[in-house]
Order: structure tokens, then sequence, then C-alpha cells
């Protein structure tokens, strides 16, 4: 039994980054689900109202997911002076595996829960690690990769770009780092 949950974690962990789903709905431009660190308190994407926000779905199963949250919490550092959010949802059964993770890894960052995955199915996601770059009003401006020690400059001066805080140069032609919104 925990050899087969293993491999299909594998499995979902090697997946190429999720594709929004040709022909779904759009996504939503406003969700509330409850913080992972208190259940009580809720996380609303309308809160982020007027800020670029980095939206990223994750796992704490999911390998490429565990060594992208201490970039996160980078990128928020390095966008502090600018209207820009990072705002994460985990997508773990039992959420108590989120917020061991966040813990041991010291992130500060808003963390929902959504079970279910019911916000992160109106975003088209089929696979995981997933980000989306949204504007002020929520909606999706870019799907973005994994983020990673390679990708993380790319990412940045992406963002740098969408604010006006960088230019992106560090992003060459024809490479094929993002996808843009529906």
């Amino acid at each position: 039994m925990v050899g087969s949950v293993w491999a299909f974690m594998l499995l979902v962990t090697l997946a190429s980054w999720s594709h929004a789903r040709d022909g779904a709905a759009p996504a939503p431009t406003d969700f509330s689900l409850p913080s992972i660190t208190d259940r009580h308190q809720n996380i609303r994407l309308s809160d982020y109202r007027g800020a670029t926000v980095y939206l990223d779905f994750w796992s704490s199963w999911c390998l490429p997911c565990r060594e992208s949250l201490p970039l996160l919490h980078r990128l928020q550092a390095e966008f502090s002076d600018h209207d820009f959010a990072v705002v994460t949802i985990n997508l773990d059964a039992f959420p108590g595996d989120g917020r061991k993770l966040i813990s041991e890894l010291e992130i500060d960052l808003p963390v929902a829960s959504d079970i279910g995955w019911r916000v992160a199915k109106q975003y088209g996601l089929e696979a995981l690690p997933a980000a989306f770059l949204l504007d002020g009003a929520g909606r999706i401006q870019l799907q973005l990769p994994r983020l990673d020690a390679q990708s993380y400059q790319k990412i940045a001066g992406v963002i740098g770009s969408q604010i006006g805080g960088k230019p992106a140069g560090a992003i060459s032609q024809g490479t094929p780092l993002l996808s843009a919104s529906r």
C-alpha cells in the first residue's frame, strides 16, 4: 500500500507542471479558503485586490514544491517595496502535513488549505507544482513554470516587468518560460 501511494505521488510530482484545461471555465477572480495555521481565519484573494499576486499551489509530498517554498519567501522579500504578494494554497489531504512543513522551513507566507482541490480545479490544475501570476483584479496574467534555483531569476524578471519593479532582461527570446492566460 505504501509503495503504491509513493508511486502515485512520484508520478504526480514528475508530471509536467499543470496547464489549464482547454475549454475550462475561467478561473475565479476571488476565493475564500481557511488558513492552514488557523482554520477560523479565511484567506481571500479579494484581500489582495490591487496587488500583483503570485498564486502557488503546493503539497507537502511534492518534492519540487518543497524546494520552491523558500524561494517563494525570497520572492516576497525581493518585491516587498511593490504592490506584490505571494499567496500559497496547500492541497494536502491532511493540513497538518502542510503545517508541519511550513514550520520546518520557517515559511511566513499566507497559506490557505484546499483539501478537496475545489479552487485548484477552478484553475484547471491536474498536477503539481503549479503557479499563476494574477493582476490586481485577480485575473490570470501568466501561468508560471516550476520555481527552482534555475528558474528563479527568469521568474523574478517576469514579475518585475509586470509590476514595473525590474526589467525582464533575464528572459531570452524563444525561451518557453510562460504560457499566456486563457
